[in-house]
């Protein structure tokens, strides 16, 4: 029937555009407060104290000093091959838009307490009122490196499948960690605080989003913040009740049972109302 398939078309053009609003608008909530940031970095780089003595700091006392930029070279390679997961996963867009939320706000909780305590930088670099183009100096509280490291972990650990790759990228995170405290970038506190700060955001924003299955389908906002998802696993059940399988490339089995019965009871949900 003609009719039935050209409001089939809108349909699939309505989410469409519903899954590139809410991808659109979840990038660029997380990469405005990521740039705001430069706001608190410039007034504490003129704040910072100097030419007073430094608080002690446990690693800094016992672990050597690193290369300045070793926390870069060693944040910049985990990242882009995330990236290059991300765009290689059938849930790029889902897989990016949650990403970006709870970057964007643990970004912006940066915002907050960056100017918000001055303390001297222990970096070498910082000990003057001048320093390189290229570095900043007195953004202590809390790490920005440690929440972006946090946030291409997080990827690995929720997403990928194989064992080894998850063990594999906690360690190499570690040995970051590490990196920025021994590179005097930061205090241990200020990695400390952000991986307290990373691990509560990232646990309560996807708490909220598996939710009770009945407030998961009457809530708009969230129908339309995972539209692309329900279609997929809508398909996935689909195929599943006929006897077909799909495979995913170092996915981890399902995504989680809840958004099964999330995706179930959207579909009796949309079946009641079109009879």
């Amino acid at each position: 029937d003609p009719s039935i398939a050209a409001a089939e078309r809108r349909n699939w053009i309505r989410r469409q555009l519903i899954v590139a609003a809410s991808t659109i608008s979840a990038i660029a909530f997380g990469g405005t407060l990521a740039m705001l940031n430069e706001v608190p970095i410039g007034i504490a780089d003129k704040n910072r104290p100097i030419g007073i003595p430094l608080p002690p700091d446990f690693i800094h006392n016992y672990l050597p000093k690193v290369p300045d930029h070793t926390p870069d070279f060693m944040m910049y390679p985990l990242v882009a091959v995330v990236f290059l997961y991300i765009f290689l996963n059938r849930f790029r867009w889902v897989i990016l838009r949650r990403t970006a939320i709870w970057y964007g706000v643990c970004m912006g909780g940066r915002c907050l307490t960056v100017p918000a305590t001055f303390l001297p930088d222990p970096s070498p670099i910082c000990r003057l009122p001048q320093h390189p183009a290229g570095t900043t100096c007195g953004d202590m509280i809390y790490s920005g490196h440690t929440i972006t490291v946090c946030a291409a972990l997080s990827v690995i650990l929720k997403y990928v499948d194989p064992l080894w790759v998850r063990t594999g990228a906690s360690a190499y995170a570690f040995m970051t960690f590490l990196a920025i405290i021994c590179s005097r970038l930061h205090y241990t506190r200020d990695v400390l605080t952000a991986l307290m700060v990373c691990a509560t955001t990232y646990h309560l924003f996807h708490r909220g989003l598996v939710h009770r299955v009945d407030i998961y389908v009457r809530y708009h906002f969230l129908r339309y913040f995972e539209m692309d998802y329900f279609m997929f696993l809508i398909e996935d059940r689909q195929m599943a009740r006929e006897g077909r399988t799909r495979r995913y490339l170092w996915v981890r089995g399902g995504i989680g049972e809840t958004f099964a019965q999330i995706a179930d009871a959207y579909t009796r949900r949309r079946d009641r109302r079109q009879r």
